[in-house]
């Protein structure tokens, strides 16, 4: 019985094949390309007898026709001598068996003659089902549609083929070489051994990303887990099509080349998907993100497109359109993944954290993949050029697994982006709750420093209406009240501009200048070079040190006038420094008089401040850095205090 199925070794098998045929291997042989011949008519309604009578003509085509109208003859004389000598028989009557390969088509026919006579014929195609091909049992996309042919000493064997393409040339068979070619049974079946193994790996592996990640979104319900796991769905379900799985399951139904469509753009819908919500995640760039929404619409659209043709794939429109399919669905695949290729890079340049490298090394392997596979078909008319063929040659053998391997390179890849950023979101969720600790107690300390002001304030008040100063009294409660509501203002923020701090600040002067008189003076100065609008600061944060200098260092003081600075210098690139210096007893002499005074004043202010330092560093990542010293004389003599906060501020922040 004669059994035939359509394959394409394609020109990156032709040098294989010239080298096979030459004697250095002989399990592979092709017949001569001057020895083929074509038919003239294009009819389908011609019978076989018809052509035999009909017209043939040699041809100098290279590759097959994809003309959707019409048929394609075939002719070509099968070389028994040499297939005998290349089936390693010792008796030339035995008869020896081969697998025969024409191409990936949708319909074909293949008619066997002995001696001129007809003796079999069998109907293979990608269009039909598996079952009613002449050669159902091989899981390889080498070797599409093949079938066994015996041959023997003293027949004279002729293969006709008639062949055509209602929808259109399939994405597989795109450029295949014109061509006849018998293959060894013995390679046919390791190769497609091989392939299956090598595609039960890879679903495998790809089956068992899938349901850890299901797991993993079952458990923290993300949109990035959840799209991971459709993108490995629809993947998954592209290589079930393309390594034939569905067609086993499905082996007495046609299953439309359509779904590969269908399928592989599925799982580029939820890789683009994927790539937004990753990329968003570490900081995306917003005018990078409208073109990843643009590729993703438009994914979705050829999605909906394909799912659309390939369900009324029976009707006449469906078939017409469903021509364009192959050629559409390469182009928009090839410039979709270049458009994104570029946005990637762009994002990698600018940031390279273990997340955007991780997805930048899934990227390359799956657009790698993609791309071999693709421009492939782009490159064999050129195949005479010796770059282009030596590149061919070496990725034929790996031609089956390519797609395959990037697919799974991708996913690995992307497992590790996830599991980055979920850890990602598990530290965020930790500091949250830190922050909103921290942020108790930084409410609790305010509340302490607030009865401090009023203390302080009513205290002076009390002073004016004991000496019987209405007048002073009236301005002081003003300016009093100005300040008590400015530091409500700052109350809820753990940050202020230090604009606002400054001014907070002149208010409670304003006060103690008018408070204690002449007695001291102060002045505000700040860097030309500095931006106090935009540099972040705690509020409250200058005003403790100034109040301790005007009580312990100014006040005491007699003799001489009495001056405090308040400094807002940029001590370099990332750090501004406040100043706050007076020329007061200094604190060796405050110390020693505090011991004498009946009444010890402690300096909550400064201690509080200090321990909201400590816990915005904790809770902003502010850095804050304080130094107290004493200023002296060239005798030792101690003329007054300096303090100074070194404040690390984002090169942002500052005006440049």
């Amino acid at each position: 019985m004669v059994i035939l199925c359509l394959t394409s070794l394609d020109v990156d098998a032709q040098g294989l094949e010239s080298s096979l045929a030459q004697g250095s291997d002989e399990s592979v042989y092709q017949i001569e390309k001057d020895s083929l011949l074509i038919l003239t008519s294009t009819g389908c309604t011609l019978s076989i007898s018809s052509a035999l009578s009909a017209k043939w003509v040699h041809t100098s085509e290279p590759y097959f026709h994809s003309d959707t109208k019409g048929c394609y003859w075939l002719r070509g004389r099968v070389p028994v001598s040499k297939l005998k000598r290349g089936s390693h028989s010792d008796s030339l009557n035995v008869k020896s068996v081969w697998m025969v390969e024409a191409g990936h088509h949708g319909l074909n026919t293949m008619y066997v003659l002995d001696n001129g006579t007809l003796v079999d014929s069998v109907h293979m195609g990608n269009d039909l089902p598996l079952n009613k091909r002449a050669y159902p049992h091989v899981w390889s996309k080498s070797y599409l549609n093949i079938a066994p042919l015996e041959v023997a000493n003293g027949h004279e064997c002729e293969l006709i083929f008639k062949y055509s393409n209602p929808y259109g040339q399939s994405l597989y068979g795109t450029n295949d070489e014109l061509a006849i070619t018998f293959v060894s049974p013995v390679i046919v079946d390791s190769d497609a051994r091989l392939h299956l193994v090598f595609s039960g790996l890879m679903m495998g592996g790809l089956l068992l990303l899938f349901l850890y990640q299901l797991t993993q979104w079952m458990v923290y319900r993300t949109e990035l887990g959840i799209t991971y796991c459709f993108m490995l769905l629809g993947l998954m379900s592209y290589i079930m099509y393309d390594d034939f799985l569905l067609q086993a399951i499905f082996a007495d139904r046609h299953v439309s080349e359509l779904w590969l469509f269908v399928t592989g753009s599925l799982g580029l819908l939820g890789f683009f998907r994927f790539a937004q919500l990753t990329l968003k995640a570490v900081d995306f760039v917003p005018h990078r993100d409208k073109v990843l929404d643009i590729l993703f619409k438009v994914k979705l659209i050829e999605v909906l497109v394909y799912l659309l043709l390939a369900t009324f794939a029976s009707t006449l429109w469906s078939r017409q359109l469903a021509a364009f399919v192959p050629e559409t669905f390469r182009v928009l695949l090839l410039v979709t993944l270049l458009v994104f290729s570029y946005i990637v890079i762009s994002h990698f340049r600018e940031n390279k954290d273990a997340t955007t490298r991780a997805f930048m090394l899934g990227n390359i392997s799956l657009v790698t993949g993609v791309m071999i596979v693709t421009t492939q078909v782009y490159l064999l008319p050129f195949v005479d050029l010796f770059l282009v063929k030596l590149y061919l040659n070496i990725i034929w053998p790996f031609f089956d697994y390519i797609i395959e391997a990037g697919i799974v390179g991708m996913a690995l890849c992307f497992a590790f982006a996830v599991a980055m950023l979920t850890k990602d979101r598990e530290v965020k969720i930790e500091r949250a709750y830190s922050r909103r600790l921290v942020d108790g107690e930084m409410k609790a300390l305010r509340a302490q420093m607030n009865p401090h002001f009023l203390f302080n304030g009513l205290n002076s008040i009390k002073g004016f209406v004991i000496d019987n100063k209405r007048h002073e009294a009236a301005e002081y409660l003003s300016k009093f009240a100005r300040l008590i509501r400015r530091i409500l203002e700052n109350s809820n923020a753990s940050l202020i501009p230090l604009s606002r701090e400054l001014e907070t600040l002149e208010y409670y002067l304003e006060m103690e200048t008018m408070r204690f008189g002449d007695h001291f003076s102060y002045a505000i100065d700040i860097d030309e070079e500095l931006s106090v609008a935009s540099i972040q600061v705690p509020p409250t944060l200058i005003q403790p040190f100034v109040e301790n200098s005007i009580w312990h260092g100014l006040l005491p003081k007699t003799g001489e006038a009495c001056h405090i600075d308040i400094l807002v210098r940029k001590s370099s690139e990332s750090q501004v420094q406040l100043i706050v210096e007076d020329n007061g007893i200094g604190r060796e002499a405050s110390a020693a008089r505090r011991v004498n005074l009946p009444t010890k004043r402690k300096s909550l202010g400064m201690e509080i401040t200090a321990e909201r330092i400590a816990m915005l560093k904790e809770l902003h990542g502010f850095s804050a850095e304080l130094e107290v010293i004493d200023l002296k004389d060239e005798h030792q003599r101690a003329i007054g205090t300096r303090v100074v906060i070194t404040l690390d501020q984002a090169r942002e922040l500052l005006l440049k």
